[in-house]
């Protein structure tokens, strides 16, 4: 009885979940061509979202997940048709691709049940059809650090959110796909017993489609140029998507994200940080997270309170307890986790790896995950370029580390675009076109574009 009971049960929410389940469909979005076009765009879209909130995700990964596995099986059971036989070939992807998990994601904050990362990704690719295009990528982030702070979490996520949105577009290609092999299959099943297929609703509902009367064409034996053409730029265009699709993963895979985490430009300047290993970053950088979302402050501001903490007499000073133990010395080591922990941490390499070092083992994947993920970044050297404008006077004083040699610049005035170039001579000089300027180091900016080159000695 109480077997029935479950079998019942079971039988119920399973109709409950074919009748429901979700039905999903893709959102085209138009390819932004121009960069600047892109910016802009990009820039009130950023503006547009709000905050994040802790919530459950709506990734719907487990349905796109059904869908390629799906469409693989289909694929490989028509492995002898010349048709399909360019999409054949990227079977090994696929089936790859449909193995990844996403369950960093669904632990992030989320706007609208999606991570904003992913968000971010999905708008950075969808305009961009789906290639990858290191500019937009770089300028979407900045974009979206220069209106919040990209968190800790989200940053070592960026590749899952991208890799993603290319998954999720994989998912509704595949869907197309078994569109297609069902239309080949009713063609087939037509030529064979015509008056069973025409009453069929699927028949009537295909009958007008061109890729479906191609395939009709190819069982009754008559030719239709329009309708072949049609299959072949339809077959080509999916192939032509999948390569782009593909090649993206790859890039996206080999990208570190982490120069995007703003509190590492606070943090790569002390050397305690800079020597120390990848799960020693990992756990510093944790910890950062975990004080930041406590006070509910951003984590930027949060490391420049810590910059600012170690210019105090306290920072670095921490109590140690000394025990005597036959001829051996002991000593203990207490630290509160909060500001002053995190700056005895910066003070010296010994203190980072006293607060933040491991002798767990660790396996070789999580090495190799945050190794990529944290490579070492060196201490900037700032590039001031030394602009002012004044009533309709430009000053230029620019200062360049001696690693650079040039700079090319467009200064915008008054809807006037003017060039300026920074290079590397002998002397100071100024010149205006191919006119040198002599005793003065202010050029008037009026309506017509001028051509301004400013040459400085290398630093001495």
């Amino acid at each position: 009885m109480i077997y029935a009971v479950s079998v019942l049960i079971i039988l119920f929410f399973g109709v409950l979940y074919f009748v429901f389940k979700p039905r999903l469909r893709e959102e085209y979005r138009v390819r932004i061509s121009d960069f600047g076009t892109y910016s802009s765009e990009c820039r009130a879209f950023v503006r547009s979202l709000p905050l994040p909130k802790h919530k459950a995700v709506k990734l719907n990964e487990i349905y796109f997940s059904q869908v390629i596995k799906k469409g693989v099986c289909k694929l490989k059971s028509v492995k002898d048709c010349e048709d399909f036989a360019s999409l054949i070939e990227y079977l090994p992807s696929i089936n790859a691709f449909s193995k990844c998990k996403f369950d960093d994601l669904n632990k992030l904050a989320s706007i609208d049940g999606v991570p904003r990362i992913v968000k971010l990704a999905d708008f950075c690719l969808s305009h961009s059809n789906f290639e990858f295009l290191d500019e937009r990528i770089v300028s979407t982030l900045n974009l979206q650090n220069e209106f919040r702070t990209l968190c800790f979490d989200e940053i070592t996520s960026l590749n899952s959110a991208f890799l993603f949105v290319l998954y999720k577009k994989l998912a509704f290609l595949m869907n197309n796909i078994l569109i297609l092999l069902k239309m080949k299959r009713i063609a087939d099943k037509n030529a064979r017993s015509t008056n069973l297929i025409k009453d069929e609703k699927t028949y009537k509902e295909l009958k007008d489609s061109k890729l479906f009367l191609a395939f009709c064409a190819e069982n009754g034996g008559f030719d239709s140029e329009v309708c072949k053409d049609a299959k072949r730029s339809y077959l080509k265009n999916v192939c032509q998507t999948l390569e782009k699709l593909f090649k993206c993963k790859a890039e996206i895979e080999k990208t570190d994200f982490s120069c995007f985490y703003l509190p590492l430009q606070v943090f790569s300047k002390y050397e305690a940080f800079e020597n120390a290993n990848a799960e020693e970053k990992r756990l510093f950088l944790r910890l950062v997270k975990e004080l930041s979302d406590k006070e509910n402050v951003d984590e930027l501001l949060f490391a420049i309170r810590i910059d600012n903490y170690m210019k105090s007499a306290s920072a670095g000073h921490k109590k140690v307890v000394g025990i005597s133990f036959f001829d051996r010395q002991f000593s203990i080591i207490s630290a509160k986790r909060d500001v002053s922990m995190l700056a005895s941490a910066l003070s010296s390499d010994t203190m980072m790896r006293l607060l933040f070092g491991s002798n767990r083992p660790k396996t070789i994947t999580k090495n190799a995950k945050f190794e990529n993920t944290f490579a070492k970044i060196n201490k900037f050297e700032a590039i001031n370029l030394g602009i002012c404008i004044a009533d309709d006077k430009l000053t230029v004083k620019p200062h360049l580390p001696n690693c650079v040699e040039s700079v090319s610049a467009t200064i915008r005035h008054n809807d006037v675009s003017h060039t300026l170039d920074i290079l590397r001579g002998k002397e100071k000089q100024l010149f205006l076109g191919n006119t040198k300027l002599s005793g003065t180091s202010i050029v008037k900016l009026g309506k017509t574009p001028i051509e301004l080159t400013v040459v400085i000695p290398s630093d001495k």
